[in-house]
């Protein structure tokens, strides 16, 4: 039995390249869903969502072509719930699709569920483990120490220095 993984994911996403990445995994043992494969990807200031499925079957266990699959995402963006469906067309078993969150700079996004559904309804893949996680923004670095403030490793540097370009000039007169 598949466990479902409700991925989380919490991103500033103009800081971020890939503020979101999960694998698509079947939803079930039926035969339209046994072999699925696939990605979910939010990038970008905007939020551009990217889906790629793979390997999606009809009830005869026969490659699926339909125009009537769906992506479902279950997101907040600032703390506000929004259900977004985007439309997919699935030909010879394989899908992809696109489409914006029209997000603006800083937006927070929190994904809390990913659903593909087939032309019946049914749900046939989620999102499983996430790939890709939000990072926080990284600390700004510290500042170099002053000079004035390292006197004892500048003169112990430049010790070493004086003794390096000794033993090459030793180096230089044997041969």
């Amino acid at each position: 039995m598949i466990a479902t993984l409700f991925a989380v994911a919490i991103a500033a996403l103009p800081t971020v390249a890939a503020a979101y990445q999960a694998d698509l995994v079947p939803a079930s043992r039926r035969i339209e869903a046994q072999d699925i494969t696939g990605s979910i990807s939010i990038t970008g200031a905007d939020g551009l969502i990217r889906v790629r499925i793979e390997s999606v079957n009809d009830a005869h266990g026969d490659a699926l072509d339909s125009d009537k699959c769906t992506v479902r995402l279950k997101v907040r963006v600032n703390g506000i719930t929004r259900r977004i469906t985007i439309p997919l067309t699935v030909d010879g078993g394989d899908g992809a699709a696109t489409q914006s969150l029209g997000l603006t700079e800083d937006d927070q996004v929190v994904v809390t569920d990913v659903r593909v559904r087939g032309p019946n309804r049914r749900t046939l893949a989620q999102a499983g483990i996430v790939t890709v996680a939000a990072s926080e923004p990284t600390p700004e670095p510290m500042p170099p120490p002053s000079p004035s403030e390292c006197p004892d490793v500048l003169q112990e540097c430049q010790s070493d220095l004086a003794d390096c370009q000794s033993d090459l000039d030793d180096c230089e007169n044997a041969e």
